[in-house]
């Protein structure tokens, strides 16, 4: 959303985020897993995904996870399990509009 303090109203779209593709980048021995957590409104509570598990030779995880505050947790329970993070590519697009009451 745009806009300043000049402005009567907000411009701008009021659209969700909307994660589809994750391409992690981990040296790592053992599996991981992926969790997208996030909220709808700023007073809302943390809505987390069910988790997606990958390992060292998943080229790319595909999803349709969508929030207005978007977090990503990786997470290794593995014993013995170790990582290094490298650099994460992330597929995003404009989601659907929000409503402007609570949900």
């Amino acid at each position: 959303m745009t806009g300043g303090p000049g402005q009567r109203t907000v411009q701008g779209a009021n659209k969700w985020i909307r994660l589809e593709r994750v391409e992690p980048d981990f040296v790592q021995s053992g599996a991981m897993t992926l969790t997208v957590t996030g909220k709808g409104y700023a007073d809302d509570v943390d809505d987390p995904s069910t988790p997606y598990t990958f390992t060292s030779d998943t080229l790319k995880i595909d999803m349709r996870e969508q929030r207005r505050e978007m977090r990503l947790r990786f997470t290794s329970n593995v014993s013995g399990g170790n990582y290094e993070t490298g650099n994460i590519l992330l597929s995003a697009d404009i989601g659907d509009e929000r409503s402007t009451g609570n949900p």
